[in-house]
């Protein structure tokens, strides 16, 4: 009898997990999301020689993380995307919380062309309803700590249905660890460190927007189309070879530790599937970072044994 109830329970959980496949597999959303810029001579002062903005970077998240909120503290890798426009303490933190599990995947995209007036776009980015939170930053360059973004942008609406298209307008920020009061001001380090502001109204901005986010919902993907576009790393956990398939849109094959430090690089050359020796990593923990034809970033975690 109590060999039956055992493997009853086997079954229940069995179900139960090929159940919640199913469902996060044909519930998987697709979003292209643009970043459009508006940082022009009339609205936001004169601007600086070569206005450009670094790479826009972010993740999808659940409640459990922040990478940035209004009238708090930044964190170093906001800190390091305001002043320097580096995401790589920001990729960091990202990977902490996928680690933790409180975050889905990081995002890093360039604009075209890259001034003033430039666009930067994701496109076909899969949302995981357990991940439904955006959260995205940018640099406004030069500037002494000054950046644009999103904090926590749900694309589930209350009734837990994906968001149909929509746009949100941006307005410029200060980090709160610099205190130049102009584009081209020298570093002038905010001691003690403050909040993240906005700098609606504050010299040399104005009320306009400096640009706009827009949210456009593709659908939802069913189980094999979710299969076939997704990229499949395993075995995961691995031992001495790991695999990666579904590669046919990525350029670029690189492995991170837990501090950041990468240890190792492939360039792909149109393959849809490449394989590598794991037997060299110390066990624990590592990021997969595959970079398309785009220029566009997806992080995966894998565990080395």
């Amino acid at each position: 009898m109590k060999n039956k109830l055992t493997l009853l329970k086997k079954l229940v959980v069995t179900l139960i997990l090929i159940s919640n496949l199913f469902l996060f597999s044909q519930t998987t959303a697709v979003y292209d999301i643009t970043f459009t810029s508006t940082w022009n001579n009339q609205d936001h002062g004169t601007l600086p020689p070569g206005p450009h903005w670094s790479d826009l970077v972010g993740a999808t998240h659940n409640s459990d993380f922040a990478m940035w909120n209004l009238d708090k503290k930044a964190s170093l890798g906001i800190k390091n995307v305001a002043e320097l426009g580096q995401g790589n303490e920001l990729l960091n933190e990202v990977n902490t919380a996928i680690s933790n599990g409180h975050a889905d995947f990081f995002r890093q995209t360039s604009f075209s062309p890259n001034n003033a007036l430039g666009i930067a776009t994701f496109t076909g980015l899969q949302i995981d309803p357990n991940y439904p939170l955006v959260s995205l930053v940018s640099m406004i360059a030069p500037s002494p700590d000054w950046f644009i973004g999103v904090s926590a942008i749900s694309l589930l609406d209350e009734s837990n249905n994906w968001k149909s298209d929509f746009t949100i307008d941006v307005f410029p920020l200060d980090a709160g660890t610099d205190s130049g009061s102009s584009y081209t001001a020298g570093d002038m380090v905010t001691d003690p460190q403050e909040n993240i502001t906005s700098l609606v109204n504050i010299s040399p901005f104005g009320t306009e927007r400096i640009g706009y986010f827009t949210f456009s919902y593709r659908g939802v993907l069913s189980l094999d189309e979710f299969e076939k576009k997704q990229p499949k790393i395993f075995p995961n956990p691995a031992t001495n070879l790991l695999t990666i398939d579904n590669l046919i849109e990525f350029e670029k094959i690189e492995m991170f530790d837990v501090t950041g430090k990468r240890v190792f690089k492939e360039l792909l050359d149109n393959v849809s599937s490449y394989s590598f020796n794991t037997d060299r990593n110390e066990n624990g923990v590592y990021f997969i970072k595959l970079t398309n034809k785009n220029n566009s970033s997806t992080i995966k975690k894998v565990l080395i044994l």
